[in-house]
């Protein structure tokens, strides 16, 4: 049995990851043919990862539903099976209440079951003897009980009908079947019960602030994608919205380029499929320069130290030359053009001096902003 019921298994794994594979390779043909130029043969990879996790993760949520499933519906079986072996013999009674407790799960007609359940009642009170006695087994435990009477064996063929017993009697099948669907449906509400729908899209309860403060400031960003179906559309703003969390909720100085990047590059792939992304991808180019000028902030003090020391070694010249000057007229020639020289050269350090302030001032602007404010400031 084992062998039996393992083939069917890994086909419908197979077909499965062909499914899967055939879902992705038609989303990235549609893709390929309208939301992009005809110079482009392929799809970004960032877009195409972002596809391939989505369905991916669609997928393996099925599989594990299945899984859940069927291991439960085993559990279930291996109980009821442990149990109605340990079970002692039943009265009349009790086994008319059995089943009418498992009347979906028998496959009688209501009429036969009504008409077995009354004579096992009346069976209860008759004291030597039963109508269930009658050489079958019992319905419910399945116990073979002596007829009192020869007569008895021969019963009508609507009574043989209402006493034989049927399969799903001594093993609910069709219970554990119906307990599976139970299950299946357990499992939907439960991630159900994890989602908020905003808009008609499907989204994780924490993504749903972030996704009204950017309809309500920008609309619907995903409506005039090329994305028809409502999985991908809320897969796309679930994407948007875990970069908005992660600029919301750390400080600039803790962020690297690297990662901004990466989220620039992101960005710039839902661009081409018609997302109306600018103004986040703004604020990520935003951030990525001041980024670059914090890297070259440090140079920039140390080459203004540099050039000051060497300012103050110059005038230190020129104070030395005006000296010379002035004791020696003799040579005072030379001197005056060794001074203006020096002095020529204090000016040209002087304004690249001036230059640097006025970058250094600039940058000092920008990343104070970043550094004091929200990263996200005047976007949302």
């Amino acid at each position: 049995m084992s062998r039996r019921s393992a083939r069917p298994r890994s086909t419908r794994a197979q077909g499965g990851n062909k499914s899967k594979d055939s879902d992705v390779k038609d989303l990235l043909k549609e893709v390929t043919i309208s939301g992009f130029p005809q110079k482009s043969s392929s799809p970004p990879p960032d877009l195409t990862q972002m596809i391939t996790r989505t369905i991916t993760h669609k997928y393996e949520t099925r599989r594990t539903k299945e899984f859940l499933s069927k291991s439960r519906v085993a559990s279930r079986a291996l109980e009821s099976s442990r149990s109605s072996l340990e079970q002692p013999q039943r009265t009349p009674l009790r086994s008319a209440c059995s089943l009418l407790k498992r009347a979906p799960a028998t496959g009688i007609s209501g009429s036969a079951l009504e008409s077995q359940a009354i004579k096992v009642i009346n069976a209860s009170s008759k004291p030597n003897g039963s109508v269930i006695a009658s050489g079958v087994n019992h319905p419910v435990s399945g116990i073979a009980n002596e007829p009192e009477n020869k007569s008895d064996q021969i019963p009508t063929p609507a009574a043989a009908a209402a006493v034989h017993p049927t399969k799903s009697d001594n093993f609910p099948l069709t219970e554990i079947l119906l307990a599976g669907s139970d299950d299946d449906e357990d499992v939907t509400s439960t991630q159900s019960s994890l989602l908020e729908i905003v808009s008609g899209y499907k989204l994780s309860k924490r993504m749903v602030p972030f996704v009204k403060q950017v309809f309500a400031k920008y609309g619907d960003i995903v409506k005039d994608s090329i994305f028809k179906s409502v999985e991908y559309r809320s897969s796309v703003l679930e994407t948007i919205c875990s970069i908005c969390i992660r600029l919301k909720s750390v400080k600039f100085q803790d962020i690297t380029f690297q990662e901004l990047q990466s989220m620039l590059n992101v960005v710039n792939d839902l661009e081409p499929v018609k997302v109306e992304i600018g103004w986040l991808q703004s604020r990520l180019k935003e951030l990525c320069e001041a980024k670059s000028l914090k890297r070259g902030f440090p140079g920039l003090l140390i080459i203004k130290t540099k050039t000051l020391q060497e300012i103050e070694g110059m005038k230190k010249a020129m104070e030395d030359a005006r000296q010379e000057y002035e004791g020696c007229l003799a040579k005072c020639q030379l001197s005056q053009e060794r001074l203006k020289k020096l002095e020529d050269a204090v000016a040209t350090a002087q304004v690249e001096v001036e230059k640097i302030d006025a970058s250094y001032s600039d940058t000092k602007t920008k990343l104070r902003c970043f550094y004091t404010g929200s990263l996200l400031h005047d976007v949302l």
